[in-house]
C-alpha cells in the first residue's frame, strides 16, 4: 500500500492511495508525483490541468534539456516510455512466441530430447548454457534467448528440487553474457555501432563476458552456490 500527500500550491492538499505490489513501481510513481509536485509548487503560473499534461507528454516522450551542454542534455533527454517501445515490443513477442511453442508442444518436445542427456545438475546447467548460446546465435537477440531456454527447463528445475534462481542466474551467465559476442545479434550489433569497433574485435578483450559461460557450468558441476528448493524432493537423474 502507497500513501502520498500531494500539496497543490494555494489549494488544499489532496492525500491519494494507490495499491502496488512491485516495490520498483513504488519508488518510480512517488518520482513522478513529486515532480508533478514540484512543479506546481515552483511554478505558479501553472495550473493543476496543464501540470498533468506536460507530466504525462514527459512520460511518454521524454524530457527535452535545453542546458546549453551537450553531454548533459544527451544524458537527460531519453525519450520516454516510447524510446522503449522496441524492447517492450521485442520481449512480448518473444513470450508470444515461447507460448505458442509450449502450447503446441513443440517446446517440451525439444526439452525432452535434450534431456535424455541429462545425467545430473552439472548437465542439466550445461544444457541451459548451451541451449542460450545458440539461441543467441539463431534469434539473433537475448530476449529471445532468455525467454525461450527460461520457460524450457523452469519446469525440470522444479522436478529436481532446484530454486528458479539457479535458472535466472544461468540465463544471465549465458544468454546475456554471449549476446554481445555475435555480430549478428541485436546487442553486438549495438555494442559494436556505438563504439565504432568491430565485434570480433573488441570480442578477444571480454573476458568477463567469455569466462562467465564456463563459470556458470562450474557451478553446477561443483554444486557450488546450487540453490535447493525447502521441503522438496530431489531428483538427481
Amino acid at each position: 500500500m502507497l500513501s502520498v500527500s500531494l500539496t497543490l500550491k494555494n489549494k488544499s492538499t489532496k492525500d491519494v492511495t494507490i495499491k502496488i505490489d512491485n516495490p520498483k513501481m513504488d519508488e518510480r510513481l512517488v518520482a513522478m508525483i513529486d515532480g508533478e509536485d514540484y512543479q506546481i509548487n515552483f511554478e505558479p503560473h501553472s495550473d493543476l490541468h496543464n501540470t498533468l499534461d506536460a507530466v504525462w507528454r514527459a512520460m511518454s516522450n521524454g524530457y527535452v534539456s535545453n542546458s546549453g551542454d551537450e553531454g548533459v542534455d544527451d544524458l537527460l533527454s531519453r525519450g520516454g516510455m516510447w524510446s522503449m517501445m522496441n524492447t517492450i515490443w521485442l520481449i512480448l513477442t518473444a513470450l508470444t512466441f515461447g507460448a505458442v511453442l509450449e502450447t503446441i508442444g513443440l517446446l517440451q518436445r525439444i526439452v525432452n530430447s535434450i534431456l535424455t542427456l541429462v545425467k545430473g545438475t552439472g548437465s542439466l546447467i550445461t544444457a541451459v548454457v548451451t541451449t542460450c548460446i545458440g539461441t543467441n546465435l539463431m534469434a539473433g537477440d537475448q530476449y529471445i534467448a532468455i525467454v525461450l531456454p527460461g520457460k524450457m527447463y523452469r519446469a525440470e528445475f522444479a522436478r529436481r528440487g532446484l530454486d528458479a534462481k539457479n535458472l535466472s542466474r544461468t540465463l544471465e551467465d549465458s544468454a546475456t553474457m554471449t549476446s554481445v559476442l555475435i555480430p549478428w545479434n541485436t546487442c553486438g550489433a549495438y555494442m559494436a555501432a556505438t563504439l565504432g569497433v568491430p565485434t570480433l574485435v573488441y570480442l578477444p578483450f571480454c573476458f568477463f563476458n567469455i569466462a562467465s559461460p564456463f563459470i556458470a557450468i562450474a557451478y553446477g558441476i561443483t554444486h557450488f552456490k546450487i540453490a535447493k528448493i525447502e521441503n522438496s524432493d530431489t531428483v538427481t537423474a
